[in-house]
């Protein structure tokens, strides 16, 4: 059973199922690299690699998205695997599932993603607005 709650709050927060399995060192660093993958490193190698070219930046944030599945793939996977012999901690997981997601929403800012990547670009390919379907 404790295989099925990994992989619940590995995909609701990838992190939060190492951290349910008490490997926290590990949760850590999946949840850094799921909140600053798209909002900081995405932006700064748009910067170096393609400051003001539309058709390469496409292509790194194309990549960048492949890799950012594989990184939750790869904290569900690694959750599933080490969470037989582990003891759940619901609490400590769910928490994890907050924070990894508030602080992902919150570090995806136009202004910093704009400030970091020297071009106003790329911003929405990456996050695109919402369409507002209220009535006329």
């Amino acid at each position: 059973m404790n295989g099925v709650f990994s992989i619940v709050f590995s995909l609701l927060g990838p992190g939060a199922g190492q951290v349910f399995n008490g490997q926290l060192a590990k949760g850590l660093i999946f949840m850094l690299l799921f909140a600053l993958w798209r909002s900081f490193f995405l932006p700064l190698f748009l910067r170096v690699f393609a400051r003001t070219d539309l058709r390469r930046g496409l292509k790194i944030i194309y990549v960048f998205n492949i890799i950012y599945m594989f990184i939750i793939a790869g904290a569900v996977i690694d959750a599933f695997y080490f969470s037989y012999s582990a003891r759940g901690n619901f609490l400590f997981a769910f928490i994890s599932v907050l924070c990894v997601r508030g602080a992902q929403r919150s570090t995806l800012n136009k202004n910093i993603f704009e400030m970091l990547c020297g071009s106003p670009l790329f911003f929405y390919y990456v996050k695109p607005p919402r369409k507002n379907n209220s009535p006329s």
